[in-house]
């Protein structure tokens, strides 16, 4: 079809260029070596989708400020056959000055405020705790809950310059 408007061209895929997919490297330890070309396929779709959530979420966000502003607080909203959107409000309040609290109170606070201490560990106890040759070890493992988290997550390149 075309190549009687416009002589020499060919729509032939095999004298199509095909577009070459970046390579990619991983990195553990120190170490890179090449990354199969599977896994940047993976890479790139996941990074491709994040994109797009990322900017859902945004116009999302618009539309939810827009609605709150429309209806306010308490207020639903029916589209037949499609949703419903709720439109809710939250407070919270926090203890900003205990010592007046306690003083404006008197004997009521005990019985008015919820007080509850938070243990952390150091990260000399932590190291302590993962040390399987340190001699409190086994005895701080039936003390410590130790959770294993792995993520994904994904950045940008850098721009070249």
């Amino acid at each position: 079809m075309f190549t009687k408007i416009f002589p020499g061209f060919s729509d032939s895929a095999a004298e199509t260029p095909a577009q070459k997919s970046p390579s990619g490297f991983l990195e553990r330890d120190g170490q890179a070596i090449h990354a199969s070309p599977d896994l940047v396929a993976l890479a790139m779709d996941g990074w491709d989708l994040k994109l797009r959530i990322d900017g859902l979420q945004t116009q999302l966000k618009a539309i939810n400020e827009k609605i709150q502003n429309a209806l306010g607080a308490g207020a639903k909203l029916r589209v037949d056959g499609l949703c419903t959107v709720n439109v809710s409000g939250r407070q919270s309040l926090t203890l900003t000055d205990v010592e007046m609290c306690r003083l404006l109170l008197g004997g009521r606070f005990q019985d008015l405020v919820d007080e509850r201490a938070e243990y952390t560990l150091s990260d000399r106890l932590k190291d302590i705790v993962l040390d399987a040759d340190h001699p409190l070890n086994a005895g701080l493992r039936q003390c410590v809950q130790v959770k294993d988290s792995v993520s994904v997550s994904y950045r940008a390149a850098a721009k070249a310059a």
